[in-house]
């Protein structure tokens, strides 16, 4: 099992998916697939562990909706106070590419691990999120879905005004991390 120390997620319109790439130890970079319909389900099932977080309050979707746009926000702050650049294979790099064909969620006491599974045993990365660290990266697959003109079915309404209000990221050909 490797854990992937950082990574960056971006639809790739040829490929009409989402490719991520993590930076793992020793110099290697893993470049993973992950279609719609795995994506799909993913999403919704994310999306179901957030809601749990708040499932007690009067509001719930209200404090979905601005916990949502509190973590874009701390993102995009982020991202112009300490750029980075993205995790982009290279000629010196041992590079694994592979199809996720499976991702298991493991809840963490805080946050989750989602290992990102492919046909063969050795093709398995896990990317651990914290909450806030969940929030922008589903920031950024929604983002993604909207570049992708991809139906927003699979999202919860509080993800959906998340994304409409004025803190949600600019759509643009940048590469998001």
């Amino acid at each position: 099992m490797t854990v992937a120390q950082r990574f960056t997620t971006e639809y790739i319109d040829h490929e009409d998916r989402l490719r991520v790439n993590a930076s793992l130890p020793n110099e290697e970079v893993a470049v993973m697939w992950i279609t719609r319909r795995l994506l799909d389900r993913l999403v919704s099932h994310l999306a179901g562990l957030l809601e749990q977080e708040t499932a007690q309050a009067p509001m719930p979707e209200v404090q979905q909706t601005f916990a949502q746009q509190a973590a874009v926000a701390s993102h995009q702050e982020q991202s112009h106070t300490e750029p980075q650049a993205p995790v982009v294979p290279t000629q010196t790099q041992v590079v694994r590419e592979w199809l996720v064909t499976e991702v298991d969620v493991t809840p963490l006491e805080q946050g989750i691990s989602l290992r990102l599974r492919g046909a063969a045993p050795e093709q398995v990365v896990v990317l651990g999120m914290p909450p806030v660290m969940l929030r922008q990266w589903l920031g950024i697959v929604h983002g993604q879905y909207m570049r992708a003109q991809w139906p927003l079915d699979c999202w919860p309404a509080w993800m959906n005004e998340a994304a409409q209000a004025p803190a949600a990221p600019e759509k643009s050909d940048a590469t998001l991390h």
